[in-house]
C-alpha cells in the first residue's frame, strides 16, 4: 500500500485539499464516518484515527477474534491514550492526515515497509505531531476466515513490527 499512497500523492494536485483519508478498497464506511473524522480534524489533530470494526464478525470464530482484537485496540490502546492526551496508533486503515503533514514528508509517502502504517506514526510521532482518536467514527473492514489466512497477515504483520523496531528503535 505504501508504494501505491507514494504514486498518488506525486500525481494529485495536493494544494486544493486540507487533509487526506486512507481506506483499504474494501472498507465500508458508517454514514456519519468523514463528519465525525473531520470534528476531530478541526479540533487541531494534523492525524487521525478511527473505529476499524471487522465488517463480516460473524462468518467464524476468525473473523470474531479480529473484531474483538479492535475493540480492545479501541477501548483499552487508542481510547486510554487519547484520554490521557497521549498519541494514539494508526492501524492500518481508516485514517487521515493533512496537508501538512505530507509536507513535513517532503509531500510524498516515504513508508514502505511491511507495515507502514506503524512506521508512519512512530516518524510522525517522533516528529512532534499528535495522532488523535475518532471513537464515532467507524469503518467496517473484512477480515480472514481461515487460520492460514490469519497467520499469514500476522506473520506479515510481526516481520513490519520487527523492521520498524530495527529503524526506529
Amino acid at each position: 500500500k505504501g508504494y501505491a499512497l507514494a504514486w498518488l500523492l506525486r500525481h494529485i494536485d495536493r494544494s486544493r485539499y486540507d487533509a487526506f483519508f486512507v481506506f483499504d478498497a474494501d472498507n465500508v464506511l458508517d454514514e456519519h464516518y468523514i463528519e465525525e473524522m473531520n470534528r476531530t480534524f478541526s479540533d487541531g489533530y494534523p492525524i487521525v484515527t478511527s473505529y476499524r470494526n471487522s465488517k463480516n464478525y460473524g462468518d467464524n470464530w476468525i473473523s470474531a477474534g479480529y473484531g474483538l482484537w479492535f475493540l480492545r485496540e479501541s477501548r483499552y490502546l487508542n481510547g486510554a491514550r487519547s484520554r490521557i492526551g497521549a498519541s494514539c496508533g494508526v492501524s492500518g486503515t481508516g485514517f487521515l492526515f493533512s496537508r501538512a503533514v505530507l509536507e513535513g514528508q517532503g509531500g510524498g509517502w516515504p513508508f514502505h515497509l511491511l507495515t507502514e502504517d506503524i512506521e508512519f506514526t512512530i516518524e510522525n510521532v517522533t516528529a512532534g505531531r499528535r495522532v488523535g482518536y475518532c471513537p464515532e467514527a467507524v469503518l467496517y473492514d473484512e477480515q480472514p476466515t481461515t487460520f492460514r489466512q490469519s497467520w499469514r497477515q500476522r506473520l506479515r504483520w510481526s516481520k513490519g513490527y520487527l523492521q520498524v523496531f530495527q529503524r526506529y528503535g
